[in-house]
């Protein structure tokens, strides 16, 4: 079994990736609990979401605690589970909703929205659609770069990430076609660190993933009574 495989493939029940996501969803089901009497008839918000990551949640608990999802996204979805889901395509930035949602979720979906000005724009569309939230990122001070599987690869200065798009495949991102091309890619990810998270959501908690001792992803968690 390749590293790459070990540490990302979401399919392979052995990988750190499913383990970290199956984690994930048990600390998601907590936070539903206080959303709602017995967790019941939440309506959830996801920023950026497909319906796949919900498999790890899964679908009979999400039916039988009468849970609903509205997931958007700026690419069109064909959805598979249609009495869970439903699909609005729009930019999270600029998103106004029509009413509040219980819970608003977004899973590896803030680090590329661009930079600080994007991510509070972010922030702003979390706090405008619920009372609660449940937001996920990679750490940057995680050796691997999870996009690009390189390790350091988030620590170079952006004229240096550029140069080695230009030159190279990485990880889950094509090469790119030429010097603005190979900038676009390299901006489309800024991780933040647990201090950034915690600026953009003060009134969060701030849930560490641990890989080998190690911070590898960040949650901010808040419900509507307290962090």
């Amino acid at each position: 079994m390749s590293l790459r495989t070990i540490l990302t493939d979401y399919r392979n029940h052995d990988s750190v990736a499913f383990k970290a996501r199956r984690r994930r969803a048990e600390i998601l089901k907590q936070t539903l609990q206080q959303c709602a009497p017995n967790g019941q008839g939440v309506r959830i918000v996801d920023f950026g979401g497909t319906e796949n990551f919900w498999a790890s949640v899964g679908y009979d608990y999400l039916r039988d605690n009468g849970i609903h999802i509205t997931l958007v996204n700026t690419r069109p979805q064909t959805l598979r589970q249609t009495d869970l889901f439903s699909v609005l395509q729009a930019d999270v930035r600029q998103f106004l909703p029509s009413h509040r949602y219980d819970l608003c979720f977004s899973n590896s979906c803030i680090e590329h929205v661009g930079g600080t000005r994007d991510q509070m724009q972010f922030r702003d569309a979390v706090l405008r659609a619920a009372p609660s939230y449940f937001i996920q990122t990679p750490s940057f001070w995680f050796p691997l770069e999870p996009h690009f599987l390189t390790v350091g690869f988030h620590w170079l200065p952006r004229w240096a990430q550029t140069a080695l798009i230009r030159r190279v495949q990485l990880g889950h991102m094509r090469r790119g076609r030429d010097l603005l091309d190979s900038r676009m890619i390299a901006e489309s990810c800024t991780l933040l660190s647990a201090r950034t998270l915690q600026a953009l959501f003060p009134d969060a908690h701030i849930h560490r993933e641990k890989v080998f001792g190690l911070t590898k992803s960040l949650i901010a968690i808040k419900t509507a009574s307290g962090p």
